[in-house]
Order: C-alpha cells, then sequence, then structure tokens
C-alpha cells in the first residue's frame, strides 16, 4: 500500500513508474532520491542509477553504481552482464566517452541504443583498448550466477558481435534462443551475424523463420529490410520497413513511432536507390518528431539531415 512505503520506497515506486511511461528524466531523478533516501530495494535503484550514468556518458559514475550494487547483492546476473558491457567500451579513446548506449531497462533497449550511437557516428569504432578480459570474467560471473539466464548470452552475444567476434556471437544467440524460444531479438541478431559471416541463406532461412513466429515484430521486420537493403533489393526492403513502422504505430501509444530505427532506414534507401534526398530528409524529420528517449540522438539527427540539405543542393534539386 502506498501509504506503508518510506519515502525512498515511494521514490523507486515514481521512478518505475516513470520508464514505464519512458520519462527518463523523471525517473532518473526519482532513482537518485531513492537511492538518497534509502530505500529496502537498493541493489535495484543502484542498478538502474548505473543504467542512467552510462546514458548520460558517465561510464565511471555507472561502475561505481554497478559494483555497489553487487557489493549488496553479488546475485545479480543481469548486473554483471552489465558491468561487462561497460567494461567493453570503457577504455582510454577521448571518444569512447561519448557511449551513452542503454544497459537494458529490458532486452528490448539494450544494444538498439548503442547500434543507434554508432549509425550516427556518436561511438567511435576504436576498441583496441577496451578491457575485454574484465568483460568476459564478468560475464562468465553472470552465467555462474544464473546460467539460464537467456538475456545474459544475448548481452554477451552482443558485445561479441560489436568486437567482430560473429560466430561466437551466433552461438550466444542460440543459446539464449533456446532457453527464451519468445524473445526475438536473439533469434533476429541471430540472422544478422549469420548474415556478417556470409552465410545468406541460413540468414533468410533464419528470418523467414522469426517473421513466421514473431508476426507483429517491428524489429524482425526491420533488420531483416536491413538486409535486403545490403542486398541491394530495395523493393522488398522499402515493404519490410513500412510493415515495421505500421506494426511500431499500432502497437505504440496512438499513431507515435518509438522506434526510429525504421524510419532512419528507409531514409537510407530513399538516398541510396532513388537519390531522392528530399524524401530522405522527411524521414528524418519524422524521426526527431518521435522525440527518442534519449536525447544524444537528437543532435546527430539533425547533423544527418544538414548532409542531406547539403545532397540536395549539389545535385542541384
Amino acid at each position: 500500500m502506498q501509504e506503508e512505503l518510506g519515502e525512498g520506497d515511494k521514490a523507486l515506486k515514481t521512478a518505475f513508474e516513470a520508464v514505464d511511461n519512458m520519462e527518463f528524466d523523471r525517473a532518473s531523478e526519482a532513482f537518485e532520491e531513492a537511492i538518497r533516501l534509502g530505500c529496502q530495494y537498493m541493489p535495484l535503484a543502484l542498478n538502474y542509477s548505473g543504467t542512467f550514468a552510462f546514458i548520460r556518458g558517465d561510464a565511471d559514475l555507472a561502475l561505481a553504481a554497478f559494483n555497489k550494487s553487487l557489493d549488496l547483492d553479488p546475485n545479480q546476473a543481469q548486473v554483471w552482464a552489465k558491468r561487462a558491457s561497460v567494461h567493453m567500451e570503457k577504455c582510454k579513446h577521448p571518444r569512447s566517452h561519448s557511449l551513452r548506449f542503454c544497459l537494458c531497462f529490458s532486452c528490448v533497449f539494450f544494444f538498439a541504443f548503442l547500434f543507434l550511437l554508432r549509425l550516427f557516428g556518436v561511438v567511435g569504432a576504436d576498441r583496441g583498448q577496451a578491457d575485454r578480459s574484465a568483460a568476459m570474467a564478468d560475464f562468465a560471473k553472470a552465467i555462474e550466477v544464473d546460467p539460464a539466464d537467456p538475456d545474459v548470452y544475448y548481452h554477451r552475444g552482443q558485445v561479441r558481435f560489436l568486437m567482430g567476434d560473429f560466430s561466437d556471437a551466433a552461438a550466444d544467440y542460440t543459446k539464449s534462443a533456446e532457453l527464451d524460444k519468445k524473445f526475438v531479438y536473439s533469434q533476429v541478431q541471430l540472422g544478422v551475424a549469420q548474415y556478417k559471416m556470409g552465410q545468406l541463406n541460413d540468414s533468410l532461412v533464419t528470418f523467414r523463420k522469426v517473421l513466421k513466429q514473431f508476426k507483429n515484430s517491428a524489429e524482425a521486420y526491420n533488420y531483416y529490410g536491413e538486409i535486403l537493403l545490403d542486398q541491394g533489393n530495395f523493393p522488398e526492403a522499402l515493404e519490410k520497413f513500412d510493415t515495421a513502422i505500421d506494426l511500431e504505430r499500432t502497437g505504440g501509444q496512438g499513431k507515435k513511432v518509438r522506434n526510429i530505427m525504421p524510419l532512419v532506414n528507409r531514409a537510407v534507401l530513399y538516398l541510396q536507390w532513388k537519390k531522392d534526398a528530399k524524401e530522405a530528409e522527411r524521414n528524418l524529420r519524422s524521426a526527431l518528431e518521435c522525440n527518442p528517449p534519449f536525447p544524444v540522438l537528437r543532435p546527430s539527427l539533425y547533423g544527418s539531415r544538414a548532409w542531406l540539405r547539403l545532397t540536395i543542393v549539389g545535385s542541384g534539386s
């Protein structure tokens, strides 16, 4: 009951309500208030505090929060996985401090934000100094804590994917899918990893199975569209991106698209296929109007639009 909660627990409840409503600034403030006032679920509050710290670009503060959370409760497989991901991206390269990807409010967000940042050039590709051994040790600890957690294998697969270890990534995605057959992302990423390994037929088979099983998954259609786009199959790729956008609208709040990637991919498609910079800009403008929950993306989206404007001027259109 609300009246039985202490002030810190009330703040924690407010924080989770804000996360559910995608009010991330409000959520971050509420988590910090819960920690300051003290709450019954301090490891959880620190877990989310670390998540938001990393989104803001403060990897050191994120690592400190995850360390405190694990000190209070070392049996948190998800936090070990999050700390592993901080180790992977926390290096001496100056651009690495700009990494602000979402460390999993749920698996839906984990690494999706990282891919967005890398797409728009917010995050550098230099990973030579990343502490991979510490990251892998944390993933091993997470699996020791809970060997049946599909999320941990998925997260490790994502890290391996970003490092270019596509074979090991595929093995982790497969394990994650075996543990949770209803989790679409591990199966989608398996198809992407297969494609990266040059296994085109296996990748297409995987995606067709995913689309058959997850008919209402916007992510499945979007990722499949990316494969088709890379193959130069523009008409079918456009069809997949349009389906993803329609599913986002019908599955979200009202007509608002919450995942901007299909719109961004649609912009890329129109630029590559029809050299139509104006239509590409229109799609990026739509992505901006979606008000992505992570403000760091907005300058990059505006930068993409500026680049498209140069394309328009250069083409004389």
